[in-house]
């Protein structure tokens, strides 16, 4: 007889608990000009049972961590400084700071990680506040036009360029003088029906941001509405008269003006109002008895006044 042996293996995990906490462990000063000092402060905590003593620093250059207290008992949390100096050397970089440290009689190390990026002498800078474009619906195979706000806030000529994709067309290369900002205009065309997104790369000769993606979300589609749109409805008898109310869609345009005139040129009775790009109004045509009835057998005329851009 065969005999069948299931033997069970029981494997007690016990969570990792890190002797010596560090908060923070990475910290970033930035963007810098040489010569710039600055410091930050930094917890350190024994959350262990043993007695943990930090035997030794190992400072990066530009960097100095101090600890008034070496030795930690279990559950006690003192706080260091670290003072950062960052000198004359230029461009981005990355170093640690190393702390080697006893843990019982259990030799251990830690880091922490120190990154900054120190300007150059002669640097352009490029701002751009607005990133994201949202385009809305929009026609395919037709020029959808837009604006990039950039400012250089450096000390010399700023050069912005782009690579090259598929349906952009912008007024690039461009250079911005120290101090100065430009509108750079383009336009995308969409060649087919989908909701999706684009992203237009700048390229630049600021050090710090060689390249700046640009995103455009779309929905195109060919059942929408553009430029003014009027949709007469049906008119409603009041006590003096008739009210005919007309609503009308800007998609491309603000429209400052409005005004409606029968057949023989008499402007009609309607409130005043401005109506903005994507946005949807309702006009009310009030008429008594008499010019209601001339404007059911004949014409009803609307003249509108739309800004014209530059």
């Amino acid at each position: 007889m065969r005999r069948f042996y299931l033997l069970f293996f029981i494997l007690f995990f016990t969570k990792n608990v890190f002797a010596l906490t560090i908060a923070p462990k990475a910290i970033d000063f930035g963007k810098v000009k040489k010569f710039h000092q600055s410091k930050r402060y930094i917890l350190f905590s024994n959350n262990t049972e043993k007695d943990i003593e930090i035997l030794g620093i190992v400072n990066a250059c530009g960097l100095a961590l101090t600890l008034d207290k070496k030795i930690l008992k279990s559950g006690e949390v003192t706080e260091g400084v670290l003072f950062f100096d960052a000198g004359t050397p230029q461009g981005s970089f990355e170093e640690y700071v190393k702390l080697v440290y006893k843990e019982g009689e259990n030799l251990k190390e830690d880091r922490i990680k120190v990154s900054w990026y120190t300007y150059p002498d002669r640097y352009p800078e490029i701002v751009i506040l607005k990133r994201e474009f949202n385009l809305g619906e929009v026609l395919p195979k037709t020029p959808i036009y837009f604006d990039i706000e950039v400012k250089n806030t450096g000390n010399m000529v700023l050069t912005v360029n782009s690579l090259i994709e598929e349906g952009f067309l912008i007024n690039l290369p461009v250079d911005i003088q120290p101090g100065e900002t430009k509108v750079i205009k383009g336009s995308l065309v969409i060649e087919k029906p989908e909701k999706s997104e684009k992203v237009l790369v700048l390229e630049t000769n600021d050090l710090s941001n060689p390249k700046v993606d640009l995103k455009f979300y779309y929905d195109a589609k060919w059942d929408i509405k553009r430029g003014v749109n009027f949709f007469l409805e049906r008119a409603r008898k009041t006590n003096d008269g008739y009210e005919i109310p007309v609503k009308v869609f800007s998609k491309d345009f603000d429209i400052t003006d409005i005004f409606f005139e029968d057949i023989e040129g008499k402007q009609l009775n309607t409130e005043k109002k401005i109506l903005f790009k994507n946005e949807e109004g309702v006009y009310v045509i009030r008429v008594d008895e008499k010019e209601y009835e001339k404007l059911k057998n004949s014409y009803l005329y609307i003249k509108i006044g739309i800004p014209i851009e530059n």
